[in-house]
């Protein structure tokens, strides 16, 4: 390379070629907003609680409503909970006394593992987003596109840094303990508290055509083992009652 080219391609652009140059940069280029770990976690949870909702609970439950049955009843079996290999039905069930028109889900999907069909808030939103799905049904199914879409938010503000003053100040005695920079007393509510209580597991969602109620449920399933012996398997299962008004 001659030192005439090596001239040409260290030179330092003009603002011109600049404003030239930001302007090729797309959309995917630009850094994309930030997303706390709690608003990942809502927008994940409203997303497989949404698809779950439209893709095995409602279409199984419509077909009983549907027949002009009042009451039915969903069981969702986590899919981490039994063999894979293990067959199972309604006549597999030995507790608690089963009510008519039972449909029994037993999920597939790695996401619908115990661990996430076990939290409260799931609970709670599997009771809303059915009763939303049989009661308007295209507003529903708006409210679940949306969910897939991550909204634009600011990015996240820098943390806070202590005031070292205010900190010697508590650690001599001379701040009043509500008043701790630190938040080691324990009267600061730092975002990750409920002060609602206990966490509930059981939802119930009325509206006019329909009441929903979700819980989570000891089921007791009678099943043979790898050597073909039968035995007991408890675990906690979802269960939907959907009653239908009128």
């Amino acid at each position: 390379m001659s030192k005439e080219q090596e001239h040409v391609n260290n030179r330092i652009p003009s603002y011109e070629e600049s404003i030239a140059y930001q302007g090729t940069i797309g959309p995917a280029t630009e850094r994309s907003p930030r997303l706390s770990i709690q608003q990942r976690n809502r927008l994940k949870r409203a997303r497989l609680v949404n698809d779950l909702t439209c893709s095995q609970i409602e279409p199984a439950i419509s077909r009983h409503l549907e027949d002009g049955i009042g009451t039915t009843v969903a069981i969702l079996i986590p899919s981490d909970v039994l063999p894979l290999a293990t067959i199972v039905s309604t006549s597999n069930i030995t507790s608690p006394a089963l009510p008519s028109n039972i449909n029994l889900l037993r999920l597939s999907k790695d996401d619908y593992r115990s661990s996430f069909l076990h939290q409260p808030a799931v609970v709670r939103d599997l009771a809303s987003a059915l009763t939303a799905s049989l009661v308007d049904p295209v507003k529903f199914q708006l409210s679940t596109l949306a969910s897939a879409n991550l909204p634009p938010t600011e990015p996240l503000p820098a943390s806070p840094q202590l005031d070292q003053r205010n900190t010697l100040k508590y650690m001599t005695g001379i701040a009043d303990p509500d008043k701790d920079p630190t938040g080691s007393t324990g009267n600061w509510n730092l975002g990750w508290r409920d002060d609602s209580g206990p966490a509930e597991t059981t939802a119930t969602v009325h509206a006019d055509e329909v009441t929903v109620c979700t819980r989570l449920q000891d089921v007791t399933f009678r099943v043979e083992n790898e050597m073909g012996l039968l035995e007991s398997a408890t675990t906690k299962c979802v269960w939907c009652v959907v009653e239908l008004k009128g």
